[in-house]
């Protein structure tokens, strides 16, 4: 029976691929732009953003030879930020965070409000770590996470309220849990399928987003100061890429239909994923920095997206804000019209394929 309906299933894969296949010369013919990029590789302007912006090189640089990057946040280059919390011997991400979401930088009062705030929402309802992400253990942990999204959805009486203050105050709730569900589902995927001993941590109220990340994920829940500060560093430079990339553009899309908060972020989850994405080992640098923290490898795209909920959310909330229409671009069909023969008059391709 298994190997019947495998024959079935690969006789019938190589249908749907030929039926699926598209000449590439038509896109040239009408002016498609595949993968929204044009000819040269550049991306197609599909929207306006205030949040964020990725320059591959500096204004001024000749293309052909550019040189560093530019990451910018609201307006302020990453360089500025990071070295404005580095310096003063302060954690950034929870700055950075306030910088993303409301425009403008928060001065001291605004980000012990801001912080105070996170930490108030760092729980998850009773039951929801024993019913929602132990009973169903995943080895792949951007599943389980968002799954735990989609689960959160039952426990908010406002779930599709679409106000910016609903939708606000669901944002900095999953921006404080993504850590909880992060490192919950890595010790229950190491426990079910690792053989490892499940040692699930509470989160600390007076530790931080990086910090309470590092306690939860150590059986022994012990860190250095250093440690902390780098991944903080990591998560920074991690919550925003701009509008264009595909999970941030994924946001704009969902939201553009309407739906709630956690489907929308689950969408960008499900993006974040994808091997083109996220899910390639997020990049060397961050590899290397998160193996010299002696975080498991199963971790870094979940890591990922614990910076990146913040990036996500400040898009989805733009998106409101300006009211836009359903982001919806045009396909144009190139199959060639045809009649439809009677059942009798047909090959029997199908059936000798079955």
């Amino acid at each position: 029976m298994e190997s019947s309906v495998s024959e079935w299933l690969g006789s019938f894969s190589d249908r749907v691929r030929a039926a699926g296949r598209v000449d590439s010369s038509l896109y040239e013919k009408y002016d498609v732009k595949r993968g929204l990029r044009d000819i040269s590789g550049k991306g197609v302007l599909a929207g306006l953003t205030t949040i964020g912006e990725v320059q591959a090189h500096a204004p001024g640089d000749d293309p052909a030879h550019p040189g560093p990057g530019r990451l910018i946040y609201r307006g302020l280059d990453i360089n500025d930020l990071v070295q404005g919390f580095w310096n003063e011997e302060r954690n950034g991400f929870e700055e950075a965070a306030f910088l993303l979401l409301f425009g403008e930088l928060p001065n001291s009062a605004e980000l012990a409000e801001f912080q105070s705030r996170l930490s108030e929402f760092r729980m998850l309802p009773d039951s929801f770590v024993h019913d929602a992400i132990l009973k169903l253990a995943s080895p792949n942990l951007m599943n389980a996470m968002t799954r735990g999204i989609l689960a959160l959805y039952v426990s908010d009486d406002r779930a599709e309220d679409l106000d910016l203050s609903n939708v606000l105050r669901q944002s900095l709730s999953l921006m404080a849990v993504f850590p909880l569900l992060a490192a919950y589902s890595y010790q229950a995927s190491a426990y079910q399928h690792g053989n490892s001993s499940l040692i699930i941590h509470a989160p600390k109220p007076e530790l931080r987003t990086a910090a309470n990340f590092l306690h939860m994920i150590r059986n022994d829940s012990v860190y250095s100061r250093l440690e902390e500060r780098l991944l903080d560093l990591a998560l920074v430079l991690h919550a925003e890429h701009g509008g264009g990339n595909n999970s941030s553009f994924t946001t704009h899309v969902v939201t553009s239909s309407g739906t709630d908060t956690y489907s929308a972020i689950a969408a960008a989850m499900c993006s974040l994923k994808g091997p083109r994405h996220g899910g390639a080992n997020v990049d060397f640098y961050s590899g290397l920095l998160y193996g010299l923290l002696d975080i498991p490898h199963e971790l870094y795209t979940p890591l990922f997206a614990l910076a990146r909920v913040v990036g996500w959310s400040a898009h989805r909330m733009e998106e409101l804000a300006n009211a836009g229409k359903i982001i919806r671009p045009a396909y144009k069909s190139v199959a060639p019209e045809r009649p439809y023969p009677p059942i009798k008059a047909r090959s029997m391709s199908t059936q000798q394929s079955g």
